[in-house]
């Protein structure tokens, strides 16, 4: 090798650091930092799975005690003596109807008991709560028995009575609330408006 090889070699040869005895050459800072990141990562994507399971809701269905509900379908219900030329019948003919004013939601529920012991389960824990955050209860349901056996599920028909004024709007903000086990669960309904009547 000539000599003109030896100084070109020794030009672009590496350059060694030499790190004093108890120092790193990552800067401890920098390690410290990665390793708080990491962590609050960590903590994050656990809170966010919990929110997640906990808003079982949103996706249409909760589990409380066993017992699972979900919502199916919604619609609002056409009383027969609404469509006769716009004459609406007085109350005490039509016991169970909803007030003047007043639109029916049917909801289409499904409940399963996922666990090996027979569940209890009370029509007073649902409720359906509007766009103005007030509860409402009940109109009428056909739960039937208030009980379920293990691994079996039934279909039931829940309705709620509504304002006119949220039964017109376009999509309005409902939600299912069910109450059971020590447990609230929020699962949304999806309705369009109501047909106004007379």
């Amino acid at each position: 090798m000539t000599e003109e090889g030896v100084v070109a070699l020794r030009a672009t040869a590496p350059r060694h650091v030499t790190v004093p005895r108890g120092r790193s050459a990552v800067p401890r800072a920098l390690v410290t930092a990665v390793v708080v990141a990491l962590s609050l990562g960590v903590v994050g994507a656990v809170l966010l799975g919990l929110m997640l399971r906990e808003r079982g809701g949103v996706a249409g269905s909760a589990t409380a005690g066993g017992l699972t509900l979900e919502v199916q379908s919604a619609q609002w219900a056409e009383l027969e003596h609404e469509h006769q030329d716009g004459f609406q019948m007085p109350a005490q003919m039509t016991p169970g109807a909803p007030a003047p004013g007043q639109q029916r939601l049917a909801l289409e529920v499904a409940m399963l008991n996922r666990s090996d012991t027979t569940k209890l389960f009370n029509a007073d824990e649902f409720s359906l709560e509007g766009p103005d955050g007030q509860a409402r209860p009940l109109a009428a349901d056909n739960l039937g028995g208030q009980q379920l056996g293990p691994r079996l599920g039934i279909n039931a028909s829940l309705t709620f009575d509504l304002p006119q004024a949220i039964a017109g709007q376009t999509a309005p903000k409902l939600m299912l609330v069910w109450r059971h086990a020590g447990k609230v669960a929020r699962l949304p309904v999806t309705v369009g408006a109501a047909h106004a009547h007379p």
